[in-house]
């Protein structure tokens, strides 16, 4: 058989299949690129102040051409909270997504969601943890314990005991009922914590005795109790609270975590983020004293985001700072939450555009400066709290880009 000579291949044929193979390569982009989410540029409602559906599309629409892309929306409502404007109110405490585990004031999550999903925004659920207020009135029994420094007994207080086995399975319910709505996301809201002199139901003591090898008494925490400002405080804590308060925040991590696993298993596909104070970045050892709260510990846990509460009047305000001085401290904050976290992408920094104390709109000039600061982390996620009267959209346009 007569063997086919190499020919070769014209110069032109060459260059076109070069040509073609490169603009196919530059159409591919990276993995890591593909990969890569958007960030979260939100918006954080706590009270619907439209009256019907059609205001509130409307407000999607504005808020989308300020660069929003992402509603955080207050979807439970305890005793003291403003009903939603638009809501048709069934019960004075409860939920606003479909459930029979809780009384449900309206169900606000299925159309708010829809409408948000129309105009290409997401929709994360803010959702209690232990303030159930609900809960507490129909099964008093579920309440956690205080410790008074003041007559050295234990008392109830008004939030539910993460210790006990039925408070956890009954927040799983909710959890998994919130997830298989059409949201995006759940935020924890802050009240996922224990404070200095709480946690002591039977249940927690006798929890920490198996896990500790020695009996939880109140009375072994605490060092200097003296009366200030008309109720007793401790001013400093033995080793054995520090040990407490460490054991406390595994405890609440630990639920935490619980109910994701359960609200994945319905919506594998939903993002959760945790609420965190400014002290957990700047007063770690006062966090986890206060507020059983420790991000370092934190990051060993399935979150998808740490948001952190940067409310930097807030700041200023309760450690008595200078404007000057706040301003610092706030951008030490931010650089100090940006290498403990280390992937910018999964830091959510909150920032407000109301004074708490006042309820007057914080200027401009202001909130440029915090903007200015946080910007430096770049890659973060942002969201101003809260969205309310005429937030300044102007100014947060330039930076939701």
């Amino acid at each position: 058989m007569q063997r086919i000579k190499n020919r070769k291949v014209p110069k032109w044929v060459i260059l076109c299949m070069l040509f073609f193979s490169a603009v196919v390569f530059m159409r591919i982009p990276p993995a890591a690129a593909q990969d890569k989410p958007s960030r979260l540029l939100a918006a954080q409602i706590m009270w619907i102040q439209d009256s019907n559906y059609k205001e509130l599309e409307q407000t999607f629409i504005q808020l989308k051409q300020a660069g929003v892309n992402t509603i955080i929306l207050r979807v439970f409502q305890n005793i003291g909270d403003r009903p939603h404007k638009l809501a048709q109110v069934k019960s004075p405490t409860g939920v606003y997504f479909n459930t029979k585990h809780a009384p449900v004031v309206d169900d606000l999550v299925t159309p708010v969601s829809e409408l948000a999903h129309k105009h290409g925004l997401k929709l994360f659920a803010l959702m209690t943890t232990l303030h159930c207020d609900w809960k507490i009135t129909q099964e008093p029994e579920l309440q956690g314990n205080g410790y008074d420094l003041g007559n050295k007994m234990t008392h109830k207080i008004s939030r539910l005991d993460p210790f006990k086995r039925l408070a956890r399975y009954y927040l799983a319910d909710l959890y998994r009922d919130l997830a298989a709505s059409n949201i995006d996301g759940i935020m924890f809201q802050d009240d996922l914590v224990l404070r200095n002199t709480e946690g002591f139901g039977q249940k927690a003591q006798t929890t920490f005795q198996q896990d500790n090898g020695y009996k939880l008494v109140p009375a072994d925490l605490y060092k200097g109790i003296s009366k200030r400002d008309g109720k007793y405080v401790a001013t400093g804590y033995s080793k054995k609270f520090w040990q407490w308060s460490k054991w406390k925040n595994k405890q609440l991590l630990k639920l935490a975590q619980n109910l994701m696993t359960n609200a994945r298993r319905v919506n594998p596909e939903i993002k959760f983020a945790v609420n965190l104070y400014y002290e957990t970045v700047i007063e770690p050892d006062n966090a986890l004293a206060w507020l059983s709260q420790d991000l370092k510990a934190a990051l060993n846990y399935d979150f998808d985001y740490y948001a952190l509460m940067a409310y930097h009047r807030q700041l200023k305000r309760e450690r008595g700072l200078t404007q000057e001085h706040g301003l610092a401290v706030f951008a030490e904050m931010i650089q100090k939450v940006g290498k403990i976290v280390g992937d910018p992408g999964k830091i959510w920094f909150k920032f407000q555009v109301k004074d708490w104390k006042s309820g007057q709109d914080i200027p401009t000039s202001e909130l440029d400066q915090i903007l200015q600061i946080m910007s430096k982390i770049e890659g973060a996620n942002l969201a101003y709290a809260p969205h309310e009267g005429n937030p300044p959209l102007e100014l947060i346009k330039n930076y939701y880009k």
